[in-house]
């Protein structure tokens, strides 16, 4: 439930949001980072039917934001805990290694035509996708 998620999150010790847009989310944050339009940046994401594809940037951002995984890698390197990450591709290959549904690929591998989850994940809300 929405207005659940929303009235804990209101009672966060810290919230920062990340996003391109203006929203309820940012209003309630102590912390408002501008990321990325999805047109703006490279990545990859996971479909309804558990195939990862990739994503080139489409439109050059018009403004001095920075991919979200950059702004992640950055503030964790600034408190200590690690050094960053200085590639889509190195961010990609450390979540193969973390996620059990992710292991085994490479991002190398997803560029030219994607490629399926090697161990696919019991989705519960694939029957509503496919219901409509």
């Amino acid at each position: 439930d929405e207005l659940e998620i929303y009235e804990k999150l209101k009672k966060s010790q810290l919230l920062v949001y990340i996003g391109a847009f203006k929203n309820k989310w940012c209003e309630i944050a102590d912390i408002v980072l501008p990321g990325q339009y999805y047109s703006e940046k490279e990545g990859t994401y996971t479909n309804k039917n558990q195939i990862i594809q990739y994503t080139e940037i489409a439109v050059k951002a018009l403004r001095r934001s920075r991919p979200e995984w950059q702004i992640l890698s950055e503030l964790y390197y600034a408190i200590g805990l690690g050094s960053p990450f200085k590639t889509l591709s190195e961010v990609f290959n450390t979540m193969t290694s973390e996620v059990k549904a992710f292991s085994g690929i490479k991002f190398e591998d997803i560029k030219e035509n994607g490629t399926e989850l090697k161990n696919k994940i019991n989705d519960p809300g694939m029957r509503l996708v496919k219901a409509n």
